[in-house]
Order: structure tokens, then sequence, then C-alpha cells
């Protein structure tokens, strides 16, 4: 009875212990260069498709269902291979030759190395040197959805916090980048956030066990806005 005690609480604060890296990584003080984009939004609102309520919650949507369509694969993939450097460099050779969008292309290269410079910071395991190292040498491209599931693999998180926790950063970020924007209140933002939360779980519940191999874009229109967020003649993000 008491080893089966001793291992409940190990067990216990195995899961406390990825609580408080979730959290952690979760805090938009986490510097993962997300700050800096917004999925096309900039795009949609300036070139017209993007004038109300209504439509900024489909934009929303249509933003989820990409991510998870397209991206989630590569962050299940690489969150189980974590420990395999040349499948993780093969998964983002992948992502270099699936994403044809040149805006979203560059901004998961320069989220993903955000995201790996900071993990190196703040973590410090000596496999996220590796990669760094591989990054700096042009061995890899860094893309964020690979860096993403390597990084919460590594850290011992769960693929379904793993996967919560990117689709969440999603919704965040596009919700971030209309406040900024004047679109949207910081309250209303907030309600918006709560509200989607049901809708995001179904999307990843839809795409959870998705293979690299069925990655795809499921709302192609916002990714044609994305695609042109370089047409703007001024511009507040980078994407």
């Amino acid at each position: 009875m008491t080893d089966l005690n001793n291992q409940d609480i190990t067990e216990t604060e195995t899961e406390s212990t990825t609580t408080w890296i979730l959290l952690q990584i979760a805090d938009s003080a986490f510097p993962t260069g997300g700050f800096s984009h917004s999925f096309g939004f900039e795009s949609a609102t300036k070139h017209g498709f993007v004038t109300e309520y209504n439509g900024f919650k489909g934009f929303l949507l249509s933003c989820l269902q990409n991510a998870a369509s397209f991206s989630l694969p590569f962050v299940n993939e690489s969150h189980k291979n974590y420990q395999t450097v040349d499948r993780i460099k093969e998964l983002d050779g992948m992502v270099q030759a699936y994403l044809s969008n040149h805006v979203a292309n560059r901004a998961s290269i320069r989220q993903g190395n955000s995201l790996l410079d900071t993990a190196c910071k703040t973590f410090g395991y000596q496999e996220l040197k590796n990669l760094q190292v591989q990054l700096e040498n042009k061995g890899i491209f860094g893309h964020f959805a690979v860096m993403f599931g390597f990084m919460c693999g590594l850290l011992n998180l769960s693929v379904i916090q793993t996967q919560q926790l990117f689709l969440f950063s999603t919704l965040r970020t596009v919700i971030a980048s209309a406040v900024r924007l004047g679109n949207i209140g910081p309250l209303q933002a907030q309600s918006i956030q709560f509200e989607m939360q049901k809708t995001a779980e179904e999307i990843r519940k839809k795409f959870e066990i998705s293979t690299v191999e069925e990655a795809t874009t499921t709302a192609p229109v916002t990714d044609f806005l994305q695609g042109a967020h370089d047409n703007l003649f001024s511009k507040l993000f980078y994407s």
C-alpha cells in the first residue's frame, strides 16, 4: 500500500511540474515572437474582408482550422520524435516545402527561431542548445510548429497539453492583434477567447491524430489574405 501511495505522489508531483511549465509557456510574457504577427488579420481588415464582429469570429475560426489541419500534424510528430534529431530536421524540411505562402513561411521561421532561442535561455536543456547550433549552421529552418512540438516533448508535456497550448497560442495571437488594431476592446477580447474555447477543443479533437501526410489548408481564403500582407502600404504587424 505504501508503494502505491508513493507512486501516486510521484505521478501527482510530475503532473504538477508539467502544469507549472504549461502555465509559463502559455503566459503572454513568454517571448515567442507571436506579438509581431496577426495570422493575416491585419491584411483581412485593411483589405475590407473583415469589417464587423461576426466577420472577426469567422476569421478567428478559420485561423484555428488552418492551424489544426496544417500545423498540428507537425506538432504531433515532432513531439513524438523529440529525441530523434534527424526526424526533426526532416519534419522541418517538410514544412518548408509545404508552406508555399511566403508570408506564412517567413513568419513560421521567425517565430520558431524566437521560440527556440527563448527555450534555450529559459530551460537550458542541452538538446535545445544542440538544435540551436543546427539552426545557426543553417542545418534547419526552425519552423514554429516543429520547434513547438520538439520543445513540449522535451519538457514532458503530454501530446494533448501540447495541442491545446498550440491552438491557444493561435487563438490568443489573433485576438491580441485585433485589440492592438482597435477592432475590439480588451474585455471583449477576453469574452471572445472564453467563448471560443469549446470550439477550439472540438477542432483539436478533429485533427488530434492527423499525420503529416494529411496536413492541409482547410480555409484557403484566410491563407490568401495572409499572403497579401506585403501589399499593404503601412502595417503594424510582420505578418
